[in-house]
């Protein structure tokens, strides 16, 4: 079963997947991300809507509950996944570091690149690209279930290798 976060906005499309390919889900508080697969809970993905929500997270005064999210699961040994839906023109770190963004003449995609990168190095995070209308498969995906919704494998967070599902 999936866990949804109860905080997490503007969600109709993911559930919507969910329910067509007859995933089970239940919206619950969460204290770390937005999604996580009740059979591998140190696995979880935080959904980003695009990257000027990356940038603030990332760059603004009020950024101190992303980075004690960040600490949190690297304290608690959580793999944690930021999936950002941005359009299929960002793929990875260098796609990133073209960026500009519509709101904020400050912030430079190479700044956001770079502080993904920190994160990465720092805390094992991984970030991870997608359309919106892939998000829902995407996150499916990372959480260990295939095209179809059945369960395949997912991510040990300790070691980072893929564990095979039993069902």
């Amino acid at each position: 079963m999936i866990l949804i976060d109860t905080r997490e906005k503007r969600i109709e499309h993911i559930e919507r997947y969910f329910s067509q390919h007859g995933i089970e889900y239940r919206l619950q508080k969460l204290d770390t991300g937005d999604y996580m697969n009740t059979d591998n809970p140190d696995v979880i993905i935080d959904r980003k809507r695009n990257l000027d929500e990356c940038a603030h997270n990332l760059n603004s005064a009020d950024s101190s509950r992303f980075w004690r999210e960040l600490r949190r699961a690297h304290d608690q040994q959580i793999k944690l996944i930021f999936l950002v839906e941005h359009g299929p023109q960002v793929k990875c770190f260098d796609d990133v570091s073209k960026w500009s963004s519509r709101y904020s003449i400050r912030i430079t995609g190479r700044r956001v690149a770079n502080e993904m990168f920190k994160t990465h190095v720092a805390y094992g995070v991984d970030w991870k690209f997608c359309r919106k209308q892939d998000t829902a498969k995407r996150i499916l995906e990372l959480l260990g279930y295939d095209s179809r919704g059945d369960k395949t494998e997912s991510i040990d967070a300790r070691s980072g290798e893929a564990i095979r599902s039993t069902d």
